[in-house]
């Protein structure tokens, strides 16, 4: 452990950590948010008088001589904060009467999720979705409307960058994927860009446009790139609502579901999905579920699923993994013939011909005692005799052990194939 921070009195709802893993910030449910550094005593903190649902710090912030980073949360308010020699200072980037549920900063790109529903003099106008902010300019980048109208504070935003330029937003079922493109533009207005910037200006060369959006058939708490798919940590939808109202005696929180990963594709396929064995899961919601990805040590992607009671790592299978999982099963022919196509390097960790004489051993004990009757119980002989050859080889004390096994259970008649000379 490097260290231990406690810098709230309350829960922690959301935490941020700048591309040098040297600073982490956190935000609480006590209205407080605090940036920290890993490696010196240095903290700073803010308090929103409200409860803080996110923070989200420059990705260069422990580099720069100005540190900046953005907090949002009940108040309503996504400010951006910022500390230099001279003190410091807050600018208010937008303001409204919902709150601020999630922040992401990626490069100068700043995006927030909020619910917020606007009123004008004719009509409505809907604000609920995602908005991006170039951090350079303070200018408008993207709006992305949100399609659902579950609560936000049960199923939470997920806001991840996939890159630079790509923004992957997970809100309750729905999974949309934002890319930020060059604004096109005209001599002209090239010209009239580079006289404001001289006069201290401020225009944006940026401009959103939503390249997918994905309908699942589950709740979303928590999204993640994986290659050119997407790492989902699935929340099953609720068919159960709560009964009685909250607080009282008849109130019944409906039983929480076993959280999964579904591994989907643009094009909305879902190619893996996996239970995750977390104790406890049925007392969690889909809110009480995070997921944050991290490149692994040998530059593999590692995932970390959190819940309020343990912390899940989470790698890609390899071709190990995969044979690992066959034996957990019995699938020794399968997994006999995965280790085949790995060629004559093998797999690490396993050893073919231990693995083969384990699919003999289980051959013969499943013709002995567990076939159904007595055409299954040949048949078992019979796959014994059919890969004995392939698996010994000329091991002769190996074949001499199993020919006594064959004696014992009276099947010496059996014919074997590649008997060695």
């Amino acid at each position: 452990m490097l260290r231990r921070f406690r810098p709230h009195r309350a829960a922690v709802l959301a935490i941020s950590v700048d591309d040098g893993c040297e600073s982490i910030g956190s935000a609480s449910i006590d209205g407080t948010v605090s940036v920290a550094s890993i490696s010196t005593t240095d903290v700073e903190s803010v308090d929103l008088r409200r409860p803080a649902r996110c923070v989200a710090l420059d990705p260069e912030y422990s580099r720069r001589s100005n540190h900046h980073f953005v907090t949002g949360g009940m108040a309503g308010k996504l400010i951006l904060h910022e500390r230099g020699w001279l003190g410091q200072k807050e600018v208010v980037l937008h303001s409204g009467e919902s709150p601020v549920w999630a922040a992401s900063w990626r490069t100068n790109l700043i995006a927030w999720a909020t619910d917020e529903v606007r009123r004008v003099h004719i009509g409505r106008l809907t604000g609920q979705g995602v908005r991006v902010l170039d951090a350079s300019t303070q200018q408008r980048v993207a709006f992305v409307a949100r399609s659902s109208s579950l609560r936000a504070d049960i199923h939470p935003c997920s806001l991840v960058w996939a890159s630079d330029r790509q923004l992957i937003i997970g809100w309750a079922d729905s999974l949309t994927l934002l890319d930020i493109r060059d604004r096109p533009r005209a001599r002209h207005q090239l010209a009239q860009v580079a006289a404001a910037a001289a006069v201290g200006g401020s225009s944006t060369h940026f401009v959103g446009e939503v390249a997918a959006v994905l309908e699942l058939d589950c709740m979303i708490a928590g999204v993640a790139a994986h290659g050119a798919a997407f790492l989902v940590l699935a929340y099953p939808a609720d068919d159960e609502a709560p009964t009685g109202a909250e607080g009282s005696d008849t109130y019944r929180r409906p039983v929480g579901r076993r959280p999964e990963l579904r591994l989907v594709t643009a094009d909305g396929e879902e190619t893996s999905a996996d239970g995750l064995n977390l104790p406890a899961f049925e007392r969690y919601s889909c809110a009480d579920y995070k997921m944050a990805g991290i490149a692994g040590d040998a530059g593999d992607p590692v995932f970390h699923v959190l819940s309020p009671a343990d912390l899940l790592v989470v790698r890609a299978r390899d071709a190990a993994d995969h044979v690992t999982w066959l034996l957990e099963r019995e699938r020794f022919a399968e997994a006999l013939e995965a280790i085949r196509s790995a060629g004559s390097g093998g797999l690490a960790g396993h050893d073919a011909a231990a693995i083969g004489r384990d699919y003999l051993s289980h051959l013969i004990e499943q013709g002995a005692h567990h076939a159904p009757d007595l055409s299954h119980r040949s048949g078992s002989y019979d796959q014994a005799a059919r890969v004995i050859g392939p698996v010994l080889g000329a091991d002769a004390e190996a074949w001499e052990s199993y020919i006594f096994l064959f004696a014992e259970h009276g099947r010496l008649g059996v014919r074997v194939v590649d008997t060695p000379r």
